[in-house]
């Protein structure tokens, strides 16, 4: 059977409105910036026209905007892939009262992606942090004491490709603790008078919480990519005070104490 082009080019042209008309619309004007507000950190975005520019000012907000007056209403799609599900939203050339200021997005606004890369989403390691800090504190992984103040890790626990660190900190002084770095680092566990020391720092993949003033107590989960070193390292979480009195506190952590954790 021949296929006509012209009818094929029909076919693609009907397909493509049939399939735009099933999509949210998104209000647009040049003097209007539209936010998207995800659930989850952006990993990819596209937008189908030259005439609308957009970029990413934080992980999880996308702000786009038409650069020049269209030549008709219709100014294509965009398309947002976050980490556990995708969305796509027609968009609409309107007048300024009328243009989209903001959009939150959430999974159910989606559809639902498996992303090998990713096994646990942000969101999804927020639930299971917040399960956790609502748990009663056992005795310590590992704990240290100095200048009247108190740092411990509480468990370790492990889901999926990420590790859970549950941290807790006292502060038994009059004086409140202002936090100005968390810091982690794989390093030498016995080092003499060396000028050279190798080691690592860590950034977590996810914080539960971003509290700096310490009154009494402190508690937070922290999320890192799984990892490993040798024995002869150990795992330092450094926490350093804003001067002028500029406490330091170490608290380190073994392999073995990494190997025990326990599965969430």
């Amino acid at each position: 059977m021949k296929t006509h082009p012209i009818s094929f080019s029909l076919f693609l042209f009907l397909s493509h409105m049939s399939f735009a008309q099933l999509l949210e619309t998104i209000y647009i004007n040049e003097k209007v910036s539209t936010h998207f507000i995800t659930s989850e950190p952006i990993q990819y975005v596209d937008i189908s026209t030259d005439h609308v520019v957009g970029d990413l000012p934080v992980k999880n907000i996308f702000r786009l905007k038409p650069t020049q007056l269209p030549d008709a209403d219709e100014q294509g799609i965009v398309t947002i892939v976050c980490q556990k599900y995708m969305v796509q939203y027609r968009l609409i050339h309107s007048d300024i009262l009328q243009a989209t200021k903001r959009k939150f997005i959430s999974a159910v606004d989606g559809q639902g992606l498996l992303l090998p890369e990713i096994t646990i989403s942000a969101a999804e390691m927020k639930t299971m942090s917040l399960q956790l800090v609502n748990r009663s504190k056992k005795k310590p992984v590992a704990k240290c004491i100095d200048d009247g103040v108190k740092i411990s890790v509480n468990g370790v626990y492990i889901s999926g490709d990420y590790y859970f660190l549950d941290v807790h900190i006292l502060n038994r002084t009059t004086i409140p603790f202002e936090m100005d770095q968390l810091r982690f680092h794989i390093k030498d566990k016995n080092v003499l008078k060396s000028t050279n020391v190798q080691q690592l720092e860590l950034e977590p993949e996810f914080m539960l919480y971003h509290q700096q003033h310490i009154r009494r107590q402190y508690r937070n989960v922290l999320v890192f990519k799984k990892f490993t070193f040798p024995d002869e390292k150990i795992f330092e979480l450094e926490i350093s005070e804003k001067q002028i009195s500029g406490r330091t506190m170490r608290l380190q952590l073994d392999y073995r104490d990494i190997l025990q954790a326990e599965p969430f």
